[in-house]
């Protein structure tokens, strides 16, 4: 038995944590109810939206002095730390870092989930000596990291042994299951007035492409006069040049009665929007398995995304960049939906319960024994 398995298991998971609900913050909050069900004590550390202000099943965090502060606490009080981060972002690598040279007082390396794909603004490192450096410290160390698919867990084998290296998608079964619930008078106004209906997701961000995504609305309206497309626009730390730009573009392109913004749905709500809508468009290149895509697809949705190397077989995929492109796939797609449609569901990949199969892989590698 050794002194990191000789101990009660307590785990600190890092990251973001709903409300709202989104893709990190909701397989937090799956991964946690899981490892709780299998006798594992959690602690969340909140680093979402709501940070400052989280109460309840989560702590807040208010400020740099504040996070150093918790996380040194909780490594001295044994806690195992679960980390998640990105390609993208230099403050959540920063906070990682923080979190690993942290985690050395419980004697316990951290189990780290690298989320998104394999075109990141700083992963991999393309050749960049310090980028190089700076990954094989981050998974290095970690003493367990996790990915959403092949595609990524070969990248990251470059920077440490992939023996402890896991590609794990976090979707759960959970995530379609959905109550139909009233949609806010004018958004259920323009959905049933439009035909065929998009639907999207973005936040005010470059990996976005935007102006690539009401380009390629503006073409296709052309052969669809009756087309719409509702947009969920992540209005959490938005870019306020690009969330300008986006309502600029809509009123020169004559789009403003095409296009629809709702702003943050509770998770009923948007997938009751999703399973209406005939077409579903992801456009950040930067994703990985994604799981708004694999939502789409088990609900029947037809999907067109952007091809960012990790797809599932049946999504139709565009070139990153190219508003001609994304609106050829819109123009086919929307010329067979309804193959499209019988497609989506009996093609999706097989439905796993990521959530467990994360939490199963945490207590192996911190139950006491």
């Amino acid at each position: 038995m050794n002194a990191e398995n000789s101990r009660a298991t307590k785990v600190l998971m890092v990251g973001p944590y709903p409300p709202p609900e989104g893709g990190w913050a909701t397989a937090l909050r799956e991964e946690r109810e899981a490892l709780e069900r299998r006798g594992i004590e959690c602690a969340v550390l909140n680093l979402g939206p709501n940070r400052r202000t989280a109460a309840g099943d989560s702590m807040p965090v208010r400020g740099a002095v504040d996070l150093v502060r918790r996380l040194a606490g909780h490594s001295l009080r044994g806690y195992a730390f679960r980390l998640h981060v990105n390609g993208d972002s230099p403050k959540g690598i920063s906070i990682v870092l923080l979190a690993e040279i942290a985690s050395v007082f419980s004697g316990r390396r951290p189990c780290l989930s690298f989320h998104a794909g394999i075109n990141q603004r700083l992963f991999p490192d393309r050749g960049r000596p310090a980028l190089r450096l700076l990954w094989r410290i981050v998974f290095g160390l970690s003493g367990t990291v996790v990915c959403d698919c092949e595609e990524v867990r070969a990248l990251i084998a470059r920077y440490r042994n992939a023996r402890d290296v896991f590609a794990i998608s976090p979707f759960s079964p959970k995530r379609v299951r959905f109550s139909e619930t009233a949609l806010p008078e004018e958004i259920e106004r323009f959905a049933a007035s439009r035909r065929p209906l998009l639907f999207t997701y973005v936040a005010y961000r470059p990996e976005y492409e935007p102006d690539v995504l009401l380009e390629a609305l503006e073409r296709a309206r052309r052969a669809a006069p009756g087309l719409g497309c509702v947009v969920v626009d992540d209005r959490s730390f938005p870019d306020e040049r690009i969330a300008a730009r986006v309502r600029e573009g809509i009123a020169s392109r004559g789009l403003s009665d095409a296009v629809v913004f709702t702003g943050h749905l509770d998770r009923d709500a948007f997938l009751t929007l999703l399973a209406r809508s005939d077409l579903f468009v992801r456009t950040p290149v930067t994703d990985g398995v994604c799981s708004s895509v694999l939502e789409a697809l088990y609900l029947g949705v037809p999907v067109v995304a952007v091809d960012n190397g990790c797809r599932p077989a049946s999504v139709i995929v565009y070139e990153p960049g190219n508003a001609a492109s994304l609106s050829a796939k819109l123009s086919d797609a929307l010329g067979r939906l309804e193959d499209l449609r019988r497609e989506a569901r009996s093609a999706a990949p097989p439905l796993e319960d990521g959530a467990e199969l994360l939490a199963g892989l945490v207590e192996e590698r911190y139950r006491r024994r």
